[in-house]
């Protein structure tokens, strides 16, 4: 027995004394049940009563779509589900934040004729999804909108010309919805096309977006970009860096989030000739543009949902072949897969869109299963990953990207907004409940008991160097790590 474990075994002895009850950790997978038609959740909130609201599509057919607004409670029972749509069009709910007056702002898209070329459509609801606005704007597919300043809206996507070339948007709005500038971006002297997923504010009030460049037939870059403040002219670049020029091939960025050390993430898809399958790319960079990582993790395809954790780890959501999802840990600081658990079952197709982090230290994400109709699923995670059921480890290899290229961007002015309206319909849903299960923090082992084996395998883990012991979520492997779980492991719960 090493030194490390015997003064664990010493110290694990002097703690068993009264501890104050421990919460119990809930997880969940629910498939949602609504009408006949097939059903999708694409991304999700936690609101502040513990519940979860998210945002999806309702298919009639390729034609037919229109946007579902669906609120749960704290362990993922639906309680009301609000529908909207322009007539018999196709109509896409595909983002959702929390409005600054505590409703929602949906971000969606539509071909109806009554919204012409204006197809990327913001909805401001309030708390129970009755709509208060409604606008649409220049633009053909929506990426993502997000909050900006403290009282407005940020909306990037693309927009398709009549050439067939697609160049990026970027819009910003005041708290009603109205467009107080917007912009259209391409590559400079070039006929690329470019389309934008997904923005994040910075501190200063500049702002990181992730996308894709085409740059030729069998070449797609990946795009990270950074704003000036807004000292400088909306949709001023500061930098465009592609962090995977070292490994040419098809590349899309998916996602992007900022740390509380100033750090952004890029994250996204990637299709080259050294791997079989699809690949995530993720990056890490300073303010500058400096990179600090760059890899690609083989074998998985990012679903565009990424979230940090409690320290800061990075989170993302992927597709795992042939059939189910993931959820992989990246360390922040080295790049380095912390875990990945793969989850679905043997009968059907499963995807998981988004994934955010929630107030008990675990993360919940959103998604589908295929059936007939395909029907919404949420998963509700511990804060290693696991739901409780069709569980599995999986292992990832990694390959560094040692270099960054240089890109270069122009704006251009676009289109006006304008008022849109929507019919809207109040469902019900039932539920398909696959698994459920609240276990204690002690629960090491994940066996539903709190036990001495929980208590071996946490040294085991622990004087070997596991991450799994890694108790805190901090990213680093320490002795407050054996306390906490000691703590946890004594309270009752």
């Amino acid at each position: 027995m090493t030194t490390r474990t015997l003064i664990a075994a010493a110290i694990f002895t002097a703690s068993i004394t009264a501890a104050a009850s421990a919460i119990p950790i809930t997880t969940f997978q629910r498939k949602n049940l609504g009408t006949a038609a097939a059903q999708t959740g694409n991304d999700i909130l936690q609101t502040s009563d513990g519940g979860y609201v998210y945002v999806g599509t309702r298919n009639f057919n390729i034609n037919y779509r229109q946007i579902t607004l669906t609120k749960t409670n704290s362990v993922g029972q639906p309680l009301w589900t609000q529908i909207y749509g322009i007539g018999q069009s196709r109509t896409e709910g595909l983002s959702i934040i929390e409005s600054q007056d505590g409703g929602f702002v949906l971000g969606c898209s539509s071909d109806s004729p009554l919204v012409g070329s204006n197809r990327l459509i913001l909805i401001k609801t309030d708390s129970i999804g009755n709509i208060n606005a409604a606008r649409r704007y220049d633009g053909t597919t929506f990426g993502r909108v997000r909050s900006a300043g403290g009282n407005g809206y940020v909306i990037v996507g693309t927009k398709t010309l009549t050439n067939g070339q697609n160049v990026g948007v970027m819009i910003r709005t005041d708290a009603n919805l109205i467009q107080t500038a917007g912009v259209q971006v391409n590559q400079a002297g070039s006929a690329s096309s470019v389309m934008l997923s997904d923005i994040a504010e910075d501190r200063d009030g500049s702002f990181y977006i992730a996308g894709r460049l085409d740059a030729s037939f069998n070449v797609a870059r990946f795009l990270a970009i950074r704003t000036r403040t807004p000292a400088s002219p909306f949709g001023s670049f500061l930098w465009t860096y592609d962090y995977f020029s070292s490994l040419p091939g098809l590349y899309t960025g998916m996602s992007v989030v900022r740390d509380r050390a100033g750090f952004a993430t890029f994250a996204g898809v990637s299709s080259v000739s050294q791997f079989p399958s699809a690949n995530t790319a993720v990056c890490r960079v300073d303010a500058a543009g400096n990179r600090q990582w760059a890899n690609l993790y083989n074998g998985f395809n990012p679903t565009g949902g990424m979230c940090l954790g409690q320290s800061d780890q990075i989170m993302l959501n992927c597709s795992i072949a042939p059939q189910d999802c993931g959820l992989m840990q990246i360390n922040q600081n080295t790049g380095t897969a912390n875990w990945v658990r793969r989850f679905g079952d043997s009968f059907s197709n499963d995807s998981a869109s988004r994934v955010i982090k929630t107030t008990d230290g675990g993360y919940a994400s959103v998604g589908f299963q295929s059936g007939t109709p395909a029907q919404p699923m949420l998963y509700k995670h511990d804060a290693q990953g696991w739901i409780g059921c069709n569980q599995f480890n999986q292992t990832t290899s990694t390959v560094n990207s040692p270099q960054q290229l240089a890109l270069t961007l122009t704006s251009a002015a676009l289109g006006p907004d304008a008022d849109v309206s929507f019919e809207w319909t109040f469902e019900n849903r039932g539920e398909n409940v696959l698994c459920f299960a609240q276990r204690c923090p002690g629960d090491y082992n994940t066996d539903l008991q709190v036990d001495f084996f929980d208590y071996l395998d946490f040294v085991a883990d622990f004087s070997s160097g596991h991450m799994r012991a890694d108790f805190n979520d901090d990213q680093e492997l320490d002795f407050f790590d054996y306390l906490d779980f000691v703590a946890a492991f004594v309270s009752p719960c």
